[in-house]
Formats: structure tokens, C-alpha cells, sequence
């Protein structure tokens, strides 16, 4: 059986962050919150889908983030550039799959 979590932009007293780079962490951090629950590692990912908004800018950001998160780890990976998310103030949203324990 496989679990999908799919998180985006965060809202902050009901405003999401504009800044890539906090979203893009925050993402992350809620995968891997959302994997601890079952008992499942970030390493346990084998896809991930990343939907930006930002273009080129956001990339760097997402990499950072999925470093800090993920390691060394390295699952099947798609990034898509949309010209925007269902809340035109998300910058960053993110699918990612994993076998559940």
C-alpha cells in the first residue's frame, strides 16, 4: 500500500509566505511530520512531484530544502513550472509517495 501527501505553501494567519525558500522547507517538514506518523522515514519516498510558480528562482530554494530534508536520498523526481496554484499565493506545492510500513 502507498501513502501520497501532497502539501503546499503554508498560510500564516491566513495569509501563505511569499518567499520561496520558507515555503519550500515548511513543505518538506510537513512530509516528513506527515511520514513519522505511520512510522515511515523521508528515505522511504520514491516519488516526488514539485509544482513551482517562481521559475527558475524557486529551483534552488526546493533543493535546499529537499537536501535538508531528505539527504542523500534521491526518489524519482518531476518538477513542473506552472504559471500558478489553485490560491494564486501558493508558490510551492509538493506530492510525494511512499510504501507504507
Amino acid at each position: 500500500m502507498y501513502f501520497k501527501i501532497r502539501t503546499q505553501t503554508p498560510r500564516r494567519r491566513g495569509r501563505s509566505t511569499h518567499a520561496v525558500e520558507v515555503p519550500a522547507g515548511q513543505v518538506y517538514a510537513n512530509i516528513t511530520a506527515v511520514l513519522a506518523s505511520p512510522g515511515a522515514l523521508p528515505s522511504s519516498i520514491i516519488k516526488v512531484t514539485t509544482f513551482l510558480t517562481e521559475g527558475d528562482d524557486g529551483t534552488d530554494c526546493v533543493h535546499q530544502a529537499r537536501a535538508k530534508y531528505l539527504g542523500e536520498h534521491r526518489p524519482a523526481s518531476t518538477a513542473v513550472f506552472v504559471s500558478r496554484l489553485v490560491d494564486q499565493s501558493w508558490k510551492t506545492e509538493i506530492d510525494a509517495v511512499a510504501p507504507l510500513p
